[in-house]
């Protein structure tokens, strides 16, 4: 995982690596945090702290890859991660924490989305099912 300079491509500087390919990256929108996070198709994501250029923490799954990884916009510390296995895990960027994990699929989850008005999360699976929560 790398970071370039928006304006003049410049390469800034290399954060972490993964054993396979990145699938997805996102940066906590809390004012005052410098963490973002990526995911790969391993068991690992990782917790970057920005502003120091090296992994915070690791966040581990027992098996399976994650396929997603977004910031809530309830909790800007709060971040969601989809799974190879079909969860959704809620996980908190400054301790790595396990807050909780949605079940409900047979097959990798392919995206979601927190639906903030109506106070639910949509997933979309490999299994041919959209589930709310």
């Amino acid at each position: 995982v790398c970071f370039s300079n928006y304006v003049t491509g410049e390469i800034g500087g290399s954060l972490g690596q993964h054993a396979s390919s990145v699938e997805s990256i996102a940066f906590c929108k809390a004012p005052e945090s410098t963490f973002c996070v990526s995911c790969a198709m391993e068991t690992n994501i990782n917790i970057y702290d920005f502003k120091k250029q090296k992994i915070q923490l690791g966040q581990a799954a027992s098996a399976g890859g994650f396929t997603k990884v977004v910031f809530s916009e309830i909790d800007p510390c709060i971040f969601y991660a989809s799974s190879s296995l079909g969860h959704l895990m809620l996980i908190d960027v400054r301790s790595g924490a396990l807050i909780r994990t949605y079940k409900g699929h047979q097959a990798p989850i392919n995206d979601f989305i927190e639906v903030i008005q109506h106070k639910i999360l949509v997933t979309a699976g490999d299994d041919f099912v959209c589930n709310v929560y």
